[in-house]
């Protein structure tokens, strides 16, 4: 089918997640271009596994939100559960700036708080999402759509 649009190279990335209702779910995300692969690889050589990882875990969420809202069933896709939702305004904000890859001091900077509030702001997320560290915390609350990054 690529071929069939001119595309000549493509890489297709198997990727498999629980939803928080406990569900599993797998998805093939395909990347295709018309450049040669060298070129590709140079690229995807500078983004980092995790970042890839993120990527696709955002692109997953908004098919679901999209899918959610076509049929008017968001419970049926992804529910956000009770304890996940007490995350305060600060601790969404100090997560989203982690996400979007700002070190503490880069965030107290931008919210205009002190490092340690924002270190406080992080660990009490960590808490309430049940994560393991900073990364970890991110990707849940990008998942639960408790954040946009």
């Amino acid at each position: 089918a690529a071929q069939d649009h001119g595309f000549k190279e493509g890489y297709i990335f198997p990727y498999h997640f629980v939803d928080t209702q406990g569900r599993t779910h797998s998805t093939l995300v395909a990347l295709f271009w018309k450049d040669k692969a060298s070129e590709i690889q140079s690229a995807l050589d500078v983004i980092r596994k995790h970042e890839l990882n993120l990527i696709i875990l955002y692109w997953i969420q908004r098919v679901l939100s999209v899918l959610a809202y076509k049929f008017k069933t968001r419970d049926n896709f992804s529910s956000v559960p009770n304890d996940f939702s007490q995350l305060t305004d600060r601790e969404r904000e100090t997560l989203t700036w982690a996400g979007r890859g700002r070190s503490v001091v880069e965030t107290s900077e931008i919210l205009k708080i002190g490092q340690e509030t924002v270190k406080t702001h992080l660990v009490n997320a960590i808490q309430k999402l049940q994560s393991m560290n900073k990364t970890h915390a991110v990707v849940k609350a990008v998942h639960l759509g408790l954040i946009d990054i």
